[in-house]
This record gives C-alpha cells, structure tokens and sequence, in this order.
C-alpha cells in the first residue's frame, strides 16, 4: 500500500511547522511507516504530476479548487487511484467566514476570507471521500455533500510526542505555579478575551502564580503585574513538551462560535500527555474524552473553580497519573480506527 498526502499548505518548503499539517499528516504518515506502508508527504505546490503513478491512495489536506488540483484528482481517478479531501477546520463554507479567527482578528478582510472558503468549497465536488477531525465537521460536509462517504479520523499524537514524557522523570512543582497558554499562530485574540479579566484577577489575588503565553497574541498586559507574566513570542515545536511538562495548568479558551466547535480537542491530550490537567472551553471534540486531567468550563465562576484546583496537589497527582494512561490508550485506538478506516479504499 502506498500513500501519498498532499497538503494545500502555504508553507511549502517547510510544511512540518503548519501544526495542521503536522497533525494530518506526518502524524498518520509516521504511524504508518511503522507497519511498512508507504505514506510520504508534499504540498499541492511542491508535488510532481508524473511522480504520483505508484500511488494506491492519496489524501489532500484543506484542498482548494485550482488547475493544479482538478488535474492531479482526474489523473489519479483514471488510473483507479482513491482519492480523499481531509479537513481539520470549518474553512470550507463561506457562510461561516465571519467567524473565521483570520477575520475576528482582522488579519484578513472578510472578502479574502469568502474567496478562501470558495475556493474550498468548490474542491469538496471533486472528491466522494472524506476524512474529517470531529463530528461537528462531518455534519457540515454532509449538508454540502449528502450523498459522500465521510469518516471521523480524530487526531492523535504521535510517537515522538509521546516519547517525550518517558524522558522526564520528575515534576517539581514548588518552583513556580505556572498557567500556560499556547495560542501557537495568530489567529486567538478573540478567544482569550473570555478568560482575559479571570485571569488577571485571578493572578492578582494569587501574587505566587504566574500567567506564561506562548505565541503571539493581543491582550491587555497592563492589567496584570509584569512579575507574573512570562511572554514568549515563539518557540520551535521540539520544545514544547519540556515547557508544558513544568506547567501547573495549560488552558485553551475558545469563543462560542459553529467555527469553533468543530475543532479538536488537540490542546487536552498535547498537556495530559504529561499529566498536566487542562481548562478548556467545552467544544463538541472535548466533551468526547472523560478523564480527570480535563476541566471543561463555560462560565467565569467555572474558570474560576478549575484554576482553583492547580494549589490542590492530590487532584494534580491523579492527573498524572490518570491523564498519561487516557492519552496513551487514546492515541492507539485512533491509530487503529485510522488504519481500519484506511483499509476500507484498499
């Protein structure tokens, strides 16, 4: 079996630093790898039209309508080669583009982002297959395309990641109460201002915690004390699980919006990889895992009632305990759903 997945990345040259492309691809493609399956990874810019014959099965990440596309796709229909549309995201339906965070954070015109989505939209009619990451997805596809064949493949970590917390072998908590955000791209200033004066109050009644942010974003800095805050612009994926590992809490705020819930609860098993508990907004993917290193929250007074358990040192015990063991056993039944649903076009 060979695999080939073909990303509509912007970054071609470096399509591992898209977290998008990392999650959907690579990740799956280096599970595979570990079965003895071809699975190699390109962009829609980078990939050869004559190099894609030995292929049985090819996956497009976030397609978008092109010539480049139509020809790939009727060239691989023709020879009896499956071909897949694979979206992580809500971009496909210009009704939702003023809930895109690339408007909501004014880092596109809305009329950039309509023409995006369009563009996607039209590439959902070249295929009948489809992978989406939730459920919430899977629906909005199927009132595009009633009639395709839709699976649900989650995210899931990959081994790497997972390696990780085997190399670190202790937490000391007493050096400093840390609340970590990880926003990664640019696109979450909307979504922090749900927790932005919870925190801020919560940080000023506890003088001892400290607020790190991790990626760009646009808050008030002003209404916290400079002593609490630890602010970094960017830093490399590699190093990510060393920074959430001395976290007392990592949170992951969304605003309440269609767009929204049909993310993935990604940000839950990244932190309880490590057994460090997370605070996040109730999206559909996040209210699938039940475990005790999750604290879904909805209002101020239930940010506030799970911020209050990072001084509770039973309740962090048990997160590591039981949030490492639910990711793990998580991870290896998507990885198996993945390969079953895999097998199906084969």
């Amino acid at each position: 079996m060979n695999i080939l997945y073909i990303s509509d990345s912007r970054n071609s040259f470096k399509p591992y630093q898209d977290p998008s492309v990392r999650y959907r691809c690579f990740n799956p493609a280096q599970a595979l790898s570990t079965a003895n399956i071809t699975a190699d990874v390109t962009t829609i810019d980078m990939v050869s039209i004559n190099a894609i014959d030995r292929y049985d099965l090819m996956i497009f990440h976030r397609p978008g309508m092109g010539k480049k596309l139509e020809k790939i796709v009727n060239s691989a229909k023709q020879r009896g080669c499956v071909v897949i549309a694979d979206f992580d995201d809500l971009i496909f339906n210009p009704d939702y583009a003023e809930q895109s965070p690339a408007f909501l954070n004014q880092q596109h015109l809305l009329d950039s982002v309509k023409a995006s989505f369009k563009r996607k939209y039209d590439a959902l009619f070249l295929f009948d297959h489809f992978t989406v990451s939730t459920f919430p997805l899977s629906m909005e596809i199927k009132k595009i395309r009633p009639m395709a064949d839709i699976n649900v493949i989650h995210n899931y970590l990959s081994g790497d990641w997972l390696q990780y917390n085997n190399l670190i072998t202790s937490r000391k908590f007493e050096v400093k109460k840390r609340i970590t955000y990880l926003p990664g791209s640019n696109s979450h200033h909307h979504d922090f201002t749900i927790v932005e004066d919870i925190l801020s109050d919560f940080l000023s009644k506890n003088p001892d915690v400290v607020l790190r942010i991790v990626g760009p974003l646009n808050f008030t800095k002003e209404n916290y004390n400079t002593d609490q805050l630890e602010l970094a612009f960017y830093l490399r994926y590699t190093f990510l699980p060393r920074l959430i590992y001395d976290s007392w809490v990592t949170i992951a705020p969304l605003a309440n919006t269609v767009f929204n819930n049909c993310k993935s609860g990604l940000k839950y098993f990244e932190s309880a990889a490590f057994g460090v508990p997370v605070i996040a907004s109730p999206i559909d993917d996040m209210q699938r895992f039940n475990s005790e290193a999750l604290h879904l929250a909805d209002t101020p007074s239930q940010w506030l009632e799970a911020l209050n358990l990072i001084f509770d040192k039973p309740y962090r015990d048990k997160c590591a305990v039981s949030g490492v063991k639910h990711v793990k056993e998580n991870c290896i039944m998507s990885y198996q759903i993945y390969k079953e649903a895999l097998s199906r076009y084969l």
